[in-house]
């Protein structure tokens, strides 16, 4: 794997599980101390959609440092909004084991035969 997108993608990582875990433990501690969580707060799609927000980008984000520090196309991004496509993200083979990204066979084919 490539270093540097290792490392962008556990920080994305990190920031997603932030996000994640975050508001839950908050509105829980908000109601353990007595305040009104969820009652009488009006409008909160407000932070709903920050709440989403916090959480999309840091995911697109980690898993297209994933997959660049495995030396993949950024294409294997469609795959990423299904559980099936993540297993599928996951299990594919790393094409940068040593830490540099190797052109695909078909190119060395290519210059050999000219």
């Amino acid at each position: 794997m490539i270093a540097s997108y290792k490392r962008k993608a556990n920080i994305a990582g990190a920031t997603f599980l932030v996000a994640l875990i975050g508001p839950v433990v908050l509105v829980n501690v908000l109601a353990w101390t007595g305040h009104k969580v969820l009652r009488d707060m009006g409008d909160t799609s407000v932070l709903a959609n920050a709440i989403m927000i916090a959480l999309v980008v840091p995911y697109f984000y980690g898993t297209w440092a994933y997959l660049k520090a495995k030396g993949r196309s950024g294409g294997w991004m469609l795959l990423a909004g299904t559980l099936i496509g993540m297993i599928v993200i996951l299990l594919l083979k790393d094409h940068a084991k040593d830490g540099t990204l190797r052109p695909p066979p078909e190119a060395n084919r290519a210059v050999d035969s000219a």
